[in-house]
């Protein structure tokens, strides 16, 4: 019964017509302008009844006054995630570079894969690259990041699909 709400039932008896409430804890704390330990005192049975005069539901009154709980609330005001996938994107590290200076020519200071290939290759925590990423886009980070392990960005090339080389010789 893990991750349901519990739906209970109080009623506080006015003549000619008792005021009913049924909700889970929160709801029945905020309908009483409770708090929700107060709530769940009454309902376990410490407490008989709150000052306003609510009380827990005999067996006979939950019978007598029931009402099935209401369904939950859809959000559908909610932003979606315009999250864009970084699987297939190419990037080119430069090591121990700075914006602004020349491109090295060495081959072992030049790496150009996707951000999973660049995590083997250099070991690092993947988090690490996105924040380096995002840094380089010019995107707010809290941990802003400029390098890894002295390496970093030089390009970015953006693919949405696996990208295929393909050769600018024309066959005839």
């Amino acid at each position: 019964m893990a991750n349901h709400k519990r739906h209970i039932g109080i009623i506080r008896p006015t003549v000619p017509n008792p005021e009913i409430f049924w909700g889970s804890i929160q709801e029945i704390a905020e309908y009483c302008n409770l708090n929700r330990r107060s709530v769940s005192s009454l309902i376990n049975g410490v407490v008989s009844s709150t000052k306003k005069g609510f009380r827990r539901m005999t067996p006979e009154e939950e019978i007598l006054h029931y009402q099935p709980p209401r369904p939950p609330n859809k959000n559908n005001n909610k932003k979606k995630c315009t999250y864009k996938s970084k699987k297939f994107w190419k990037i080119t590290f430069f090591k121990d570079w700075k914006k602004g200076e020349k491109y090295p020519t060495d081959p072992k200071s030049i790496y150009s894969g996707s951000t999973q290939d660049f995590v083997r290759f250099t070991g690092c925590n993947s988090g690490q690259i996105y924040r380096l990423i995002n840094t380089h886009e010019g995107n707010l980070e809290k941990y802003p990041l400029k390098s890894i392990k002295g390496w970093s960005i030089a390009r970015i090339r953006r693919y949405s699909k696996p990208y295929v080389r393909q050769s600018r010789i024309k066959e005839s």
